[in-house]
């Protein structure tokens, strides 16, 4: 019984804490209501649902997750849905210096301090995006190129409230 009020204990803390938050219909405030999110359950490729977040109004994106408490957060949002994998803004960048490495960025350009994946090793290929379980909150590397570019999931996007 516990673990299934943990998504509604979040949800209430987070509306009561940041009840100010001017986030649009049919949106959820985040944390210190820098972000609201929008969950959109008709799965899209990943570059589709990535453009579908950009033409949001308020700076839309793909939804970075920069600490435990937003991951928590999007994971109880989700977690109510029948669909257990969604896509988050993170994939794969190639550093082109001396060495050209492959690491992880978020779409909207912010860091990836924080991390919350699966397997030790995270270590991206070139065509990894970033999903996340709503079961577990775990993220998990999808390699476009062993699933195919037409692979789609449910996402969330992440917008700035209005003012």
């Amino acid at each position: 019984m516990y673990k299934s009020m943990f998504p509604i204990c979040i949800l209430a803390f987070v509306f009561i804490l940041y009840a100010d938050a001017t986030c649009p219909p049919d949106t959820y405030p985040g944390a210190n209501s820098t972000w609201c999110y929008k969950l959109y359950e008709t799965p899209m490729t990943f570059e589709n649902a990535k453009t579908v977040c950009l033409n949001l109004n308020n700076s839309g994106n793909l939804a970075c997750i920069h600490n435990a408490f937003e991951n928590s957060l999007i994971r109880s949002l989700i977690s109510s849905n029948k669909t257990n994998l969604w896509w988050l803004g993170g994939y794969a960048y190639v550093h082109k210096d001396m060495w050209d490495w492959v690491g992880w960025e978020w779409v909207d350009g912010s860091s990836f301090a924080y991390n919350n994946f699966y397997k030790a090793d995270n270590t991206p290929s070139e065509s990894d995006v970033l999903e996340i379980n709503a079961a577990t909150g775990y993220w998990n590397a999808v390699d476009l190129n062993n699933v195919g570019l037409d692979y789609a999931l449910p996402f969330v996007c992440q917008l700035k409230p209005t003012q």
